[in-house]
């Protein structure tokens, strides 16, 4: 087994969506407000997973959902540009899970493994690598990979294949990095490696509790070779 492939989940892992999401409503509220519509964060946050839930796919995906949600919260629709600047401003309050990321990041590169993401965002690859961007993560990633692009999200098998195939590596080449339960799963199904950070997901090859923890197993595991 030649390990040289290193696939990371977003969210929850290269990411803290926490900052962004906090903005962002308080954003919201206040251009809601402004428009007459009071509403609470638990009335918006359970109104966009409704409409959100089983999003298609393709560059049209995330317009629709978003007219689908101001329209089951009674928000005129002549407002949704300003609504998606404010998204998009949004994306600069991303931050990182550790501060010693990037740094452990390099080290990975320099084990010969290419460092990818592979995320179930809303967002496309140029949204995704500015948040990317913003948590000071630029030029990291040899390659980004939304359901946008790949038609698929997590655990479909297609997901994690979209990344194999783009690097030419069978599963026994990968090691895929995530939080979710389902997520592991999904990986180890098709007989990828997997590390499960900051949860003890049981069904994981590997536990790791911060950034270092995966730099070590992927060392060792690169030894084993």
């Amino acid at each position: 087994m030649q390990l040289y492939v290193a696939i990371f989940d977003a969210n929850g892992v290269l990411l803290n969506p926490e900052p962004y999401k906090k903005y962002l409503m308080g954003k919201e509220q206040k251009l809601f407000r402004k428009n007459g519509i009071k509403l609470t964060s638990a009335q918006i946050s359970t109104a966009w997973k409704s409409v959100s839930k089983g999003m298609g796919f393709g560059p049209g995906a995330l317009l629709g959902v978003r007219l689908r949600f101001f329209e089951k919260l009674g928000i005129p629709k002549d407002i949704l540009p300003e609504y998606e600047k404010i998204d998009r401003e949004a994306f600069r309050h991303y931050g990182l899970m550790e501060p010693t990321e990037r740094n452990v990041l390099r080290k990975i590169k320099t084990l010969g493994l290419y460092l990818t993401v592979l995320t179930d965002t809303v967002h496309t690859t140029t949204d995704k690598r500015l948040m990317l961007d913003s948590a000071g993560l630029g030029g990291m990633f040899d390659g980004i990979f939304v359901p946008n692009d790949t038609g698929h999200r997590k655990p479909d098998p297609e997901a994690y294949k979209a990344v194999l195939e783009s690097f030419k590596a069978e599963p026994e080449n990968a090691i895929f990095i995530s939080h979710e339960k389902d997520e592991i799963d999904g990986a180890k199904l098709l007989g990828i490696k997997t590390i499960s950070y900051r949860e003890r997901i049981k069904s994981a090859d590997y536990i790791a509790e911060s950034f270092d923890d995966i730099f070590h197993i992927i060392k060792d595991l690169k030894r084993q070779q």
